[in-house]
This record gives structure tokens, sequence and C-alpha cells, in this order.
């Protein structure tokens, strides 16, 4: 019997200004930098990204991920880039960024001397929440809840997602490091990504993108 086999890729967006500055952000929706812009051209003429044809494509929504998508698959080049809906794609809210709360926008050195924010970092079961904001167990439930819909409508068609470093972050430690300390040492770099390859239902190996 043959084994059905394919594969899905998760794009980390381009560069933002919350990157460069080292902030927490994953609620706010801002825009690349002109740096980002031209890094995902520069992947493009390298053609590192998967085909969109036959593919499900999919972003979280966000302008960032928008714009990201606009760039790779709308073939929007250039500094004014507005998002975009061709091709089509369709919204995963549950693959959106990682909610700070009121550590949105803000650095480790603007909040390290608050208590809330002390016992926050320092919370190694993950169940406490910024003020406002989500608790990383609640975070990672609702990631993984999203893509465990998204694995149960797959067959051999591919599925491109534009998304978010904690996203990936969190589905790359599941399958392949369940018991890392730090799912973060799978965070790709802006506009990279993984291939995840799926056999007979069930996540086996990936490829870097």
């Amino acid at each position: 019997m043959n084994k059905k086999i394919a594969r899905i890729h998760m794009i980390r967006h381009g560069q933002t200004e919350g990157n460069l500055a080292r902030c927490y952000y994953g609620a706010s929706d801002i825009p690349l930098t002109a740096m980002g812009i031209y890094e995902l051209e520069e992947n493009c003429d390298e053609e590192i990204y998967p085909s969109p044809e036959g593919a499900r494509l999919f972003t979280t929504g966000m302008y960032r991920t928008e714009q990201t998508f606009a760039i790779i698959y709308g073939n929007r080049r250039g500094m004014e880039v507005e998002p975009v809906n061709e091709p089509k794609h369709d919204v995963l809210e549950g693959f959106k960024e990682y909610d700070f709360g009121e550590y949105e926008m803000k650095t480790h050195e603007d909040l390290k001397d608050l208590e809330l924010y002390r016992r926050w970092i320092g919370d190694i079961s993950g169940e406490t929440a910024p003020p406002g904001g989500e608790s990383p167990k609640n975070f990672q439930t609702r990631v993984l809840e999203q893509f465990d819909i998204l694995m149960e409508s797959m067959d051999e068609q591919p599925a491109i997602v534009v998304c978010h470093g904690g996203v990936i972050s969190t589905i790359m430690n599941r399958y392949f490091s369940p018991d890392a300390p730090n799912i973060y040492e799978w965070q790709p770099e802006p506009g990279r990504g993984y291939s995840l390859i799926i056999e007979d239902g069930k996540v086996i190996a990936y490829d870097e993108i």
C-alpha cells in the first residue's frame, strides 16, 4: 500500500522593529522594516520558498504576515507593500503570536523592576500570564489545537502557513524535542522556517527553509 505523504511549510514573517528592539511583542500589529522587506526579496530571488502551486495557503491575518505573504506569493516588491488577497489564502486565528498584554512593545530593561514581571519570567510552570495577556500554557494549547485542526484536514495537498516565531517553535518542540527546556531554540530567523513531512497523518521529519 502506498503511503500518503504531505507537507506543511511554516514560514516566519520578515523582520520588524520589534525584532530589532528586542522587545516583547505579539499582539501588536506592526509592519515589516525596510530591511525585512529587502531580506524577503533576496530570499525570493534565491528561490528558497515552497511553490504555492496546488497548495493551501494561510496567514494569521496580522499585518506582518500579510506583508510577508504579499512579497513571497503575491510578488509585491518594493517598500510600499500592502496586504493583498491574491493568490487566495485563508486566516488561521489560532496561529497568532503570543499576547504579552501590558508588556507589549516593552523590553526587559523597561520591566525588570516590576514584581509581576519577575514572577512571570520566573514561572517555569508556564501558568502565569502578564497583565492583560495570556499564559505560556494557554498560548501553547491554542497553537497546538489549531495545528491539530490543520492536521486533520491534511491529505496529499501541501499547506503553506506564514506565521510567527513563537508558533513555529511551539509546534517544532512538540514533535522533535518535547523535553527541551527552551522551545525558542527552534525559532527560525525572520523569513525562514521549516517544512514538516507528514506520513499517513503523522509528522515524521522536517527540512529547513
